[in-house]
């Protein structure tokens, strides 16, 4: 006996009849494995209740009444493909009227869109094989893209409109954002990446390559005419130039045209490569207006005879930019505009061969108006040398300084030519030679009139006195005038001509106050000796350059010490108690008539002095003197007494 599946292997030998097509042999063993059935009858029967049957039936169903297992019914889907079709479960058989349906619904969708093969799959509950099975059918040709499908004559019409807006874009130098709703509005809705894939192909074509840019940013396509950017920024420059403005602000642009740029910095890098157009920061500065502004101004030096000019003056209220929207210009981008001018004037200047320019920063001067302001800035350092001068007679410690005149007072464009001459070093040499010329022509004048009192009131003094000091014969009245005047050189004469010198502003030269204060510690270690401290004041009066005093010199200065004592002994309403000066007065006056100097001495030396007096006067007269000399003592002298010694003194 033979089992089924015995039956079933045997049945698989007989070849399918001549012209059938599939798997199924000629035989097929019946559902209930009792009897074979023709492969023509199956067929026969499969054909009547696909053109007849309506609706969907069951595979298990339709197995049944053919007498067949749902293989066979499977397999005859898959021959027969014209007349039944699988649902998407491969558990409903699809017949001729329904799948007539879907097939004529596949075509016009095709023609009029692009379809997802899965999703209309599902949406006729139909098997995956079966849409093929459809889709082979489909008389015109087909474009398929992994799971979608359209047809070709939709393939040219996405295609077209794709370069419907490539040639907008191009045609108004604009620039476009493509998202969902606009895509709905296309032939047949297609997706966005149907559309980006037609817009990319266009754009990188030979044709479009330099005139469009296409860019998939997220939900939107960007498609931009490469001119567009450009465009907008010489509409600016356009503007900007209508307006007479010196910039416009590029952030601002930017903000006004969304989609047209990446970002700023894509705007700026636009404008950067312009000619025309200097960036600074984020704001786009026009060089033609900067020109013409400095051109004018350069113009101004000759025609307004100016000589100098700032270009940059009142600049910040020029450049500011007016135009609604647009940013003040900020102050702290100012020094790139500075910097970027002296670059223009470097090479304005450098192209005027027959004028010769000086340039300080955004200053320009003509060679005549540099070089007066020079000379007058190296005059001027006399000015301030004088100035200084006079401040030292208050302020005597302090020494000059050079320094350059304070030109607060000055406007600021000579502020600034100031400024940079003082910093011109052949310039600062003539300055500082000139300040201190002046300052060494009123020191020689100061260290002059120094020498003048310095001689009078000290050098002819001592000289005098120690001519009077040497005349002592005497040797202990001469050791006790000596040790006196030299107490009175070391503490009176010299401190006191020095304090006076000072107060009289004398000691104002740097070389005065140098020996002065040196001399000043010289004496206060110098021994109380006459010949010591002559040694000291001659190193000083060396030192000093003050020359020795003539005879003539000395002479004069002796008859004006003697006239000063003869104008004391003739003051009116002396007390009794001058008695003793008084009489001291007249005994150095009579001395130094008959001796060489004046003695410098007291009142207690008077009597050893009148003996030196003996035998040069006449025996009256001595008598008188001791007479006088008694009542000076005891404050008895009469006012005939007193014209008596004012008539022996040569009063």
């Amino acid at each position: 006996m033979f089992s089924t599946e015995d039956v079933r292997e045997m049945l698989q030998s007989f070849c399918p009849p001549n012209g059938g097509v599939g798997l199924l042999p000629s035989l097929i063993l019946a559902s209930n494995s009792q009897g074979l059935i023709t492969l023509q009858h199956v067929r026969t029967e499969f054909e009547h209740h696909a053109t007849t049957t309506k609706s969907r039936a069951p595979v298990s169903e339709l197995a049944q009444d053919l007498d067949v297992d749902p293989g066979t019914i499977l397999q005859l889907i898959q021959d027969q493909p014209h007349l039944a079709l699988l649902s998407h479960e491969n558990n409903l058989v699809i017949f001729k009227d329904e799948r007539h349906q879907i097939h004529n619904n596949l075509r016009e969708r095709l023609a009029n869109g692009i379809i997802a093969k899965s999703e209309y799959a599902l949406e006729k509950d139909i098997s995956s094989k079966s849409l093929e099975h459809l889709l082979n059918d489909q008389k015109h040709e087909l474009v398929h893209y992994d799971d979608h499908v359209h047809s070709e004559a939709y393939e040219k019409t996405v295609s077209e409109e794709a370069l419907d807006i490539i040639n907008r874009m191009i045609n108004n130098i604009t620039t476009g954002d493509y998202m969902a709703r606009d895509f709905a509005e296309m032939t047949g809705s297609p997706p966005k990446w149907l559309v980006l894939y037609h817009l990319e192909r266009l754009a990188n074509s030979p044709e479009f390559t330099d005139k469009v840019s296409v860019r998939d940013l997220s939900n939107i396509i960007r498609i931009q005419a490469k001119q567009a950017a450009a465009y907008n920024i010489n509409s600016c420059i356009q503007v900007v130039r209508l307006n007479n403005m010196a910039y416009f602000d590029v952030q601002n642009v930017v903000y006004h045209n969304p989609g047209l740029y990446d970002s700023v910095d894509d705007a700026l890098n636009l404008c950067k490569s312009l000619p025309d157009i200097e960036v600074i920061g984020t704001f786009a500065l026009l060089k033609k207006w900067f020109s013409d502004l400095l051109d004018s101004k350069l113009r101004a030096l000759h025609y307004d005879e100016q000589g100098t000019v700032d270009v940059l003056e009142k600049f910040n209220e020029r450049v500011q930019n007016t135009i609604a929207g647009h940013r003040p210009f900020p102050a702290s981008l100012f020094p790139h505009v500075q910097r970027k001018t002296e670059q223009y004037l470097d090479h304005v200047i450098a192209q005027i061969s027959h004028q010769q320019y000086h340039r300080f920063g955004t200053i320009i001067a003509t060679d005549g108006y540099y070089n007066a302001a020079r000379t007058a800035l190296v005059d001027s350092a006399a000015e301030h040398a004088a100035s200084q001068w006079n401040k030292l007679k208050s302020t005597p410690d302090l020494d000059p300084k050079f320094t350059f005149p304070d030109p607060t007072s000055l406007s600021s464009t000579t502020q600034a030519i100031h400024a940079a001459l003082s910093k011109d070093k052949p310039t600062r040499k003539a300055a500082e030679e000139k300040f201190w010329s002046a300052i060494s022509e009123l020191e020689t004048q100061n260290e002059a009139a120094f020498a003048t009192y310095w001689s009078d009131r000290v050098v002819a003094r001592t000289h005098i006195y120690a001519e009077g000091l040497a005349s002592i014969t005497d040797a202990k009245l001469h050791d006790q005038l000596q040790e006196l005047l030299a107490t009175y050189i070391q503490k009176d004469l010299v401190p006191d001509s020095i304090s006076k010198a000072r107060t009289q502003s004398l000691v104002l030269s740097r070389k005065t106050k140098k020996t002065l204060s040196k001399l000043e510690s010289t004496l206060s270690t110098t021994p109380a000796d006459v010949p010591a401290l002559a040694s000291a004041l001659s190193a000083f009066n060396t030192k000093q350059s003050t020359p020795p005093p003539s005879p003539a010199s000395l002479e004069a200065a002796k008859v004006s010490m003697v006239q000063d004592m003869r104008r004391r002994l003739s003051k009116p309403n002396l007390k009794a108690s001058d008695g003793p000066v008084l009489f001291l007065t007249l005994i150095t006056i009579l001395h130094a008539q008959h001796f060489p100097g004046i003695v410098y001495a007291t009142g207690k030396y008077a009597p050893k002095l009148l003996k030196q007096l003996k035998g040069k006067l006449g025996a009256g007269e001595y008598e008188k003197l001791e007479e006088w000399k008694e009542l000076a003592k005891s404050g008895g002298l009469g006012e005939g007494e007193r014209e008596g010694m004012r008539v022996l003194g040569g009063c």
